[in-house]
């Protein structure tokens, strides 16, 4: 007889005759809720991986795009500094002093040009936020659905 007690109090019904029991409703909670946070971790896994993916991609355009354009501008640079040194000696300056100035003054505006660029790279690279959003968002209305569940 004690045992057959002990065995009732340890099993507890999910619903009796007035519907789900307080046991039954924590029970399902707990299960919704852990099945929500699986969910969530594995949407925060796949929105991280697909934003990662996005961001290499991108930087592998980016080298590879520069690298060639690198070569291109070489002979730009060649010729207008050729261009420019003959500029100068036919405006009456001296051979020996258009020969460095050409190519101090194209290397100059190709430096300001060049850093205006990796401003802007950068930039744009701040601006691209790493955290799931979407992720965050979910979350947020999951803890609405869980207050409006416990409240």
């Amino acid at each position: 007889m004690i045992q057959s007690n002990l065995q009732s109090d340890r099993v507890r019904p999910e619903t009796d005759d007035r519907g789900p029991t307080v046991f039954g409703l924590l029970r399902e909670l707990r299960d919704e809720s852990m099945t929500l946070i699986r969910q969530e971790v594995e949407l925060a896994r796949v929105e991280t991986a697909e934003k990662i993916s996005v961001m290499l991609r991108n930087v592998g355009y980016l080298a590879l795009g520069g690298v060639i354009a690198l070569a291109g501008f070489m002979f730009l640079l060649w010729s207008l500094t050729l261009g420019l040194m003959v500029a100068m000696t036919e405006a009456g300056m001296s051979e020996g002093v258009a020969a460095w100035l050409a190519p101090l003054t194209v290397g100059l505006i190709v430096m300001g040009t060049g850093g205006a660029f990796m401003f802007k790279a950068i930039a744009t690279f701040r601006d691209e936020p790493l955290k799931p959003q979407e992720t965050v968002q979910t979350m947020k209305e999951n803890q609405q659905w869980l207050s409006a569940k416990l409240g």
